[in-house]
């Protein structure tokens, strides 16, 4: 034990025996330090707290006896003499006000009924429930009473419910539930009270809806009034009846006419009609929706159709209590009304008794023949149009725009006949009418036009027109002759000419083209069809340059021939040569190609020269032109002044007529200065004297070059946690390129040596951007970067090291808190930072320390708050000025760019000589267990401790204190 902690224990052990210990015999209320102290005097004593005080079981009589505790019911002096602490002296020992007796006195509240509820809440009537917390036997009965009304009923012990009743609607009462003891242990009693509600009336005021009933009466609370819910309607009893009682039953059609229908029905005796209410009876026959509605049992529907099928069904309209509802019946009767004979007033839609008739659609409406039907003997029969249709319809050509038409009268009904109708389709659905024979011509028709004829009956009758039809007759019209010939838009050019020449007036399936020769025997036939232009164009072959020939025409509608139409003389015309053969490139290489071709089959002439043009293929853009020219040719105007490829300067060869004439000759050149994967389209045309042939073109790639070392490596954004690197990648594009990007950082354990720790695929020639993700913070980095084709890679184009952003750093490492020797108020709190790669993120550059506590022993506990700055290797320490015997909680938190997450200790701090003060004041018992925390804070043993609290006792003996 320290220096500090003796005086002030030998203080406390002082005060402690400065008591009667020095005197053998003590009175009650004396102070003692042992029971014999008090019982040598005293019997049934002992030493309490060193006072001396009377056993548990008695009490003190003046300050020499200690007398027995009497039981309940016995006679007594004072209540201090009872034995039961809940009981009182009233000449004996009885319990307490607020007390029953069991035994011994327990608690009324013992007895007071608890968890008060009610079931079966009505209008008029409710029962009550109750629990009862204690199983004594003394009850005699169970109170309930309620108000408003001040009703009372009484039940037996055993009773934990009862029906109370006589109740009003939508009141709410407060109920009491009391218990009534016997007469012989006091006729106490206790009681509780809860409140219920009745349920309220229909159409009485609400707040919610449960107090209108809706499990029971069907009711829900709407706009504060009790009303029957949706399915229910308000009967005159006052109750929620359910709707389907107001479905009529025994529906029945009674009596039908052709334009009425009467109906009669049955509803169930339960239907009471409440005050303010209204139940209408509606019924509906359809088709038509024809109704009529009322408040009895029968009703007559108007305005129906005659001769109609229809369908009735009822419905029962409510309107109460705002709210209408439309209840409608299963059942639907079916019946039909009368119909209407033929010839007399009818309505509109009414069926008539002929089937072949119905009522008219103007006044005066009648039941008349149906269309497609005519009035016929007497009485008036309805017969079918159809008997009027005429017989054989004969039809001939008679020009290219007309034809002649002839017929036969209907076998039967002729005279009924008012006239014929001659139509006929297409060309705008032409007709005539004929009244007085049976013949007719149709002109202004369309050429070669295949026409559907018909010959219609006409009757007039009752107003309007109807007509039978014959089966239409087709005939065509002579096709219209073609020509003529355009000899300003046909090239006669040999040895292929193209002829055009105007098309025939109307239809034409297709044409017989012949060419024949005037002096040679080539005779040539084509069959064409219709280009649907003003021209025709036929293309023949074979023709020889300076001969004559002559063109026949005809024009052929669906097998019927025009006349026939022909133009002489036609001279055939020299034209350019053909394409050159066997045109090739080969020998390709990623900076040059082999072109060779060979003279035209056809040259129509003597070659005059070969233009050879070479282009890049995407954008059409001329890179070489090569003109092989005849060098002793007279008139090379089509040569020297050719457009190809006109706006670069072009390289000339010349070579002689008969070189340029030879078929033998294999003509070549070799393009160079090409670049590389280039696709590229390389063109050849032969020249005569007058025309250029066609155009032949290849399109061939380039070979792909190896790959260079990519220029402009580096980084254009760096974040924590990532770096963006650029590029510029080799021009032309060498070919398919890809890059790969490889990752290196710097060694934690050697700082002069570089680790991989990534590699990327990058594909695209285009590419020129790349993030590397997922770094360390605050570290150094490197990157390397090569191309790759399919020909070769290139060097590695590599950037220097790189350092990563700073990012909050991780938790402090080697946190402690240590205490200081002989010093209660102080504490040592000392840490270091973590390892610099995924731990520092950066620069430490201070950290934040803060210490408080809520728990206060003595006085308000000192907290802190400070920032520290790091020394020698990223360490920290501090001393920090604290509150003895209290709880403490220390946070720490590095600073990079920011702070970093918290690590948190909590610690109990030593008592200081404050806390030994206030020992001194303790009782000896009290001492005791200071004795043990003592041991705990000063690290002695228990037993130690107890050996120098004798040996001050002891100490305080020899002085007399």
């Amino acid at each position: 034990m320290s220096r500090l902690l003796f005086p002030g224990l030998l203080f406390v052990v002082a005060v402690i025996f400065t008591c009667c210990i020095q005197v053998s015999l003590c009175d009650l209320g004396d102070t003692c330090s042992t029971n014999e102290n008090c019982t040598s005097t005293v019997q049934n004593s002992f030493c309490d707290n060193t006072i001396c005080q009377c056993s548990e079981s008695f009490y003190q009589q003046a300050n020499t006896s200690c007398q027995e505790k009497v039981a309940l019911g016995q006679a007594c002096t004072s209540t201090t003499a009872c034995s039961d602490p809940n009981a009182e002296c009233s000449g004996t020992c009885q319990c307490k006000s607020n007390y029953y007796q069991d035994g011994t006195c327990k608690m009324m509240t013992d007895l007071t009924p608890n968890n008060i509820s009610f079931v079966n809440i009505h209008r008029k009537n409710a029962t009550v429930m109750w629990d009862q917390t204690s199983d004594f036997t003394g009850i005699s009965r169970y109170n309930i009473s309620w108000s408003p009304d001040n009703g009372v009923k009484h039940i037996g012990s055993l009773g934990r419910s009862s029906n109370i009743t006589n109740l009003n609607p939508g009141v709410t009462y407060t109920v009491t539930v009391t218990t009534i003891l016997d007469a012989s242990i006091g006729n106490n009693r206790i009681g509780a009270s809860a409140t219920v509600t009745t349920i309220q009336a229909l159409m009485e005021p609400c707040s919610s809806t449960v107090l209108c009933g809706p499990d029971r009466y069907f009711a829900d609370c709407v706009d504060k009034l009790c009303l029957c819910v949706p399915t229910r309607y308000r009967n005159s009893d006052g109750n929620c009846h359910k709707v389907e009682e107001l479905l009529p039953s025994s529906f029945n059609v009674n009596k039908v006419l052709s334009w009425s229908a009467e109906f009669t029905w049955s509803v169930s005796k339960y239907v009471s009609q409440a005050q303010g209410s209204s139940i209408i009876y509606e019924v509906t026959v359809n088709p038509g929706g024809r109704s009529n509605s009322t408040s009895g049992t029968s009703l007559t529907v108007n305005r129906l159709t005659a001769g109609q099928s229809y369908s009735a069904r009822i419905v029962t309209k409510l309107q109460q209590d705002g709210k209408n509802e439309n209840i409608t019946s299963t059942e639907t009767p079916s019946f039909s009304t009368s119909k209407i004979d033929n010839n007399m007033t009818c309505r509109f839609g009414d069926t008539c008794s002929d089937n072949n008739a119905s009522c008219s659609t103007t006044d005066p409406k009648r039941c008349l023949c149906k269309q497609g039907y005519f009035w016929n003997g007497n009485p008036l029969v309805c017969k079918p149009v159809l008997l009027l249709t005429p017989n054989i319809v004969n039809i001939s050509t008679t020009s290219t725009t007309s034809l002649e038409i002839s017929w036969s009268p209907p076998d039967e009904y002729a005279d009924n006949v008012t006239r014929y109708d001659v139509e006929w389709t297409p060309t705008g659905n032409g007709s005539v009418s004929v009244y007085d024979n049976n013949t007719a011509d149709i002109t202004h028709l369309t050429p070669g036009q295949l026409y559907n004829v018909t010959v219609q009956s006409v009757i007039v009758q009752e107003g309007r027109n109807q007509s039978a039809g014959s089966t239409p007759r087709s005939q065509r019209t002579t096709p219209a002759r073609p020509g003529p010939y355009d000899d300003v838009k046909s090239n006669t050019t040999a040895p292929n000419m193209t002829l055009y020449f105007y098309r025939s007036q109307g239809i034409v399936s297709n044409y017989i083209v012949i060419l024949t020769g005037v002096s040679s025997n080539y005779n040539r036939t084509q069959t064409i069809s219709p280009s649907g232009q003003q021209r025709e164009t036929v293309y023949v072959g074979g023709i020889i340059p300076g001969d004559y020939y002559n063109l026949e025409i005809i024009a052929i509608s669906s097998g019927v021939r025009s006349e026939h139409y022909i133009h002489e003389n036609i001279r055939g015309a020299v034209k350019a040569p053909t394409s050159v053969t066997h045109f090739s490139v080969s020998n390709i290489t990623y900076k040059s190609m082999f072109v060779q071709w060979e003279a035209p089959a056809t040259p129509n002439g003597v070659i005059y020269g070969y233009i050879l043009t070479l282009q890049i293929q995407q954008s059409q853009s001329c890179q070489q032109k090569i003109v092989f020219r005849c060098s002793d040719c007279p008139n090379m105007s089509m040569v020297d002044n050719d457009k190809h490829c006109s706006d670069i300067s072009q390289t000339v060869i010349n070579k002689t007529r008969s070189f340029l004439n030879n078929p033998g000759v294999h003509f070549s050149y070799t393009l160079t200065n090409l670049l590389p994967f280039m696709l590229y389209t390389t063109g050849v045309i032969a020249v005569n004297e007058l025309e250029y042939g066609p155009y032949v073109k290849l399109h061939n790639l380039t070979d792909t070059k190896a790959a260079a070392t990519p220029t402009g490596f580096s980084s254009s954004a760096v974040t924590h946690s990532s770096v963006t690197l650029n590029w510029i990648p080799e021009t032309p594009q060498p070919g398919l390129t890809n890059y790969t990007l490889t990752v290196f950082e710097r060694s934690e354990t050697n700082p002069s040596s570089s680790i991989q720790i990534q590699q990327a695929e990058i594909p695209g020639w285009s590419k020129t951007t790349y993030s590397v993700t997922n770094l360390s913070s605050y570290w150094d980095y490197t990157f390397t970067l090569l191309a790759t084709t399919s020909a070769g890679m290139s060097a590695s184009a590599t950037t220097s090291y790189i350092k990563t952003n700073e990012s909050a750093p991780i938790e402090a490492e080697g946190f402690n808190v240590k205490t200081i020797a002989d010093n209660y108020t102080a504490l040592i709190v000392s840490y270091q930072c973590p390892k610099q790669k995924d731990g520092r993120n950066g620069e430490i550059k201070s950290s934040n320390l803060t210490f408080q506590s809520f728990q206060a022993k003595v006085g308000a506990p000192i907290n802190g708050n400070e920032m520290i700055k790091p020394s020698g290797n990223c360490e920290f320490k501090t001393t920090v000025t604290i509150t003895p015997e209290v709880n403490y909680t220390f946070s720490v938190s590095l600073k990079t760019i920011s702070f970093g997450p918290e690590i948190s200790k909590t610690i109990y701090t030593r008592p200081g000589l404050a806390h030994l003060s206030r020992l001194a004041s303790l009782k000896y018992k009290t001492l005791l267990s200071v004795v043990a925390h003592l041991s705990r804070l000063a690290s002695l043993e228990y037993k130690t401790l107890l050996s120098v609290v004798a040996h001050l006792s002891r100490l305080t003996s020899e002085f007399g204190i």
